[in-house]
C-alpha cells in the first residue's frame, strides 16, 4: 500500500531530484555520458528558451523515476508472495494428512476477502507503474523533439536520450514485468497448488 501511494505521488508530474542523486544515476550510464545531460532546465520544453521558469529538472528525471519504481517494486515482490504462502498452508490444513480442518463460511469469507484485497493491491501497483511509465515516455519524447532545435551542442544528447527511451520501454523489472512474470501470478499458484496437492493426498489416503 505504501509503495502504491509512492507511485501515485510520482505519477502526478515530473519529479525533482537532488543534484547528487542525478549525478549518481548519471554515473550508471558510464563515463562516456555527456555532462550536459544533467544540466538543470525547466520542466516544460516551451519555457526553456526564455529562462523565466525555474530550472530544477534535468533530462534524466523521468528515466530516474522509472528506474526507481522498477527497483522499489522488485524489492517488495516477496511481500506479495508471502501472504499467499500462508493461504496455501490454510488450504493444506484441510487434508487428512494433517488435522482435516473443516472450512466454515466465516473462514472461507475471510480468506476470500483477504485474497481479493491482495489481488487488488497488486493490480493497483501494476497499473500505477504502467501509467507512470507512459507519462515518463511522453515527456522524454517531448524532450527529444526539443533537443533537435535547442542548439548549444545539445543535439549530441539526442542519441543518449533515445537509448534511455528504449531502456524505459524495455524495462521488465519489478512492476514492469510482463503479466505472466508478475509476482501476483506466482503467488496465485501457491494456494492453487496447495489445493491440488491436498486433493491428491486425500485421494491416495482414500485409495488405501
Amino acid at each position: 500500500l505504501v509503495t502504491c501511494r509512492l507511485l501515485w505521488a510520482l505519477g502526478r508530474g515530473r519529479a525533482i531530484y537532488p543534484p547528487d542523486v542525478v549525478a549518481r544515476f548519471a554515473r550508471d550510464l558510464g563515463p562516456e555520458v555527456e555532462p550536459k545531460i544533467i544540466e538543470p532546465l525547466a520542466a516544460n520544453p516551451g519555457d526553456r528558451a526564455n529562462g523565466s521558469s525555474a530550472r530544477v529538472h534535468t533530462l534524466l528525471d523521468d528515466w530516474i523515476s522509472v528506474e526507481f519504481v522498477a527497483r522499489q517494486t522488485r524489492a517488495v515482490a516477496p511481500l506479495i508472495v508471502a501472504p499467499f504462502v500462508v493461504l496455501g498452508l490454510l488450504v493444506m490444513a484441510r487434508s487428512r494428512l494433517f488435522d482435516s480442518w473443516a472450512v466454515t463460511w466465516p473462514i472461507a469469507l475471510t480468506a476470500a476477502v483477504y485474497l481479493m484485497g491482495l489481488v487488488a493491491l497488486a493490480l493497483a501497483l501494476k497499473l500505477s507503474a504502467e501509467k507512470l511509465r507512459g507519462d515518463a515516455l511522453a515527456r522524454m519524447r517531448a524532450d527529444l523533439l526539443w533537443l533537435g532545435g535547442a542548439g548549444g551542442g545539445r543535439e549530441k544528447l539526442a542519441e543518449p536520450l533515445k537509448q534511455l527511451i528504449a531502456a524505459v520501454e524495455g524495462n521488465t523489472t519489478g512492476a514492469f514485468a510482463p503479466l505472466l512474470e508478475q509476482p501476483l501470478v506466482a503467488a496465485l499458484m501457491v494456494p492453487l497448488g496447495s489445493a491440488g496437492g491436498v486433493q491428491l493426498f486425500d485421494h491416495l489416503l482414500l485409495a488405501r
